[in-house]
Parts: C-alpha cells; structure tokens; sequence
C-alpha cells in the first residue's frame, strides 16, 4: 500500500505513523459506520457528485500526463556485448 501511496501522493491517505493496530482500528470503526448509515452515504454522494466528478477528472487528467511522461521516456541502450578474446 505504501509503494502504491508513492506513485499516487494526491489520493486519499491513512496517518501510517501511528501503527498497524490503530490503523485496522479505524478502517474497522469505518466499515461499521458505513454498513449502519448507508442512506447518510447516499445522501452525501448525491449532494457532492459534481464535487467529486471535477476531482476525479482532474485526478485521471494528472494520471495520465504524468503516465504518457514515464512512457515516452526512451529505452536505455542494450547492454555492451562482452570484448571477445
């Protein structure tokens, strides 16, 4: 997850420094809230959907520049052949 968080800073992030059992702790304490309040859920989703929409679009828009960037980047040259004897 950590080297996945490097190669995308702009998405959502978890406070990793205090632990692994804080961290289940909340993702646990999430999960429950969402499955008791799913119409809150549906509520918000539907009040920011053109919020959400823009960022998720400039989100891809950044994702793709910076992918076209790393793909055009050229092949390093093939390595020497060995000096023959």
């Amino acid at each position: 997850m950590r080297a996945w968080r490097q190669k995308n800073p702009n998405y959502f992030k978890y406070d990793e420094s205090k632990g692994p059992v804080w961290l289940e702790t909340q993702r646990k304490r999430s999960r429950v809230w969402r499955e008791k309040n799913p119409e809150k859920i549906k509520l918000y989703r539907h009040t920011h959907q053109a919020e959400y929409r823009r960022y998720m679009k400039e989100y891809m828009r950044r994702y793709r520049e910076t992918k076209k960037v790393s793909v055009k980047k050229p092949p390093s040259p093939p390595p020497a052949p060995p000096p023959q004897l």
